[in-house]
């Protein structure tokens, strides 16, 4: 298996946590995967044969589509994939990917939708040529158009964010609030608000 990690175009920085990459080929003895719940959102192309499950009951399976938003995960997932299998993936921090994409909810044509047919296919023949570090920059290169088109500035739930994400979830209430410039009910909101994101 080769994974790599690529760090963001420091215009992306405060928005993507960073770029992935995997080249694998699966047999039948290493088919199965658990994926384990993290706060964070990819976009990701897939090229290759997965079904993906997040019953945490073990119930349906479904075929990954080759380009698809994955949200927060609250319950280890299964991921079954035989043969080569190769991704590109953009990370997200949740907060940003929320105002970037609106609602993630559970919808298998989301990414599809979102980056459109030319993109898709020209990301499914790098990745089917092997070429992942171009695929990475040319997923790059879009994001930074795409971003340009909002107004994504701090407010003080991205502040809060922030800050629990820096201090590995350390600090007071009453710091948090000092932080962001709001009252301790104004962030009580704010932490309604982020809950409803997850």
């Amino acid at each position: 298996m080769q994974y790599r990690r690529y760090a963001p175009h420091p215009s992306l920085a405060h928005i993507v946590r960073c770029f992935q990459t995997l080249d694998d080929v699966h047999t039948v003895p290493t088919s199965e995967h658990r994926v384990y719940p993290e706060v964070s959102i990819h976009l990701s192309f897939v090229h290759g044969t997965s079904w993906f499950s997040t019953d945490p009951n073990g119930g349906a399976i479904h075929r990954v589509p080759k380009v698809f938003v994955e949200r927060s995960l609250r319950y280890p997932a299964r991921l079954v994939s035989l043969g080569p299998t190769r991704m590109v993936s953009a990370e997200f921090y949740v907060w940003d990917a929320a105002r970037l994409f609106g609602r993630l909810d559970n919808d298998a044509t989301l990414g599809a939708s979102l980056v459109g047919e030319d993109l898709a296919a020209r990301m499914d023949r790098l990745l089917a040529e092997g070429e992942l570090e171009e695929a990475v920059y040319v997923l790059e290169a879009w994001l930074i158009d795409y971003v340009a088109q909002f107004e994504l500035r701090a407010t003080p739930a991205v502040r809060v964010a922030k800050r629990l994400l820096a201090q590995c979830g350390q600090g007071s209430v009453s710091e948090l609030a000092d932080d962001a410039s709001v009252s301790l009910r104004q962030l009580e909101r704010i932490r309604t608000r982020m809950d409803e994101l997850k």
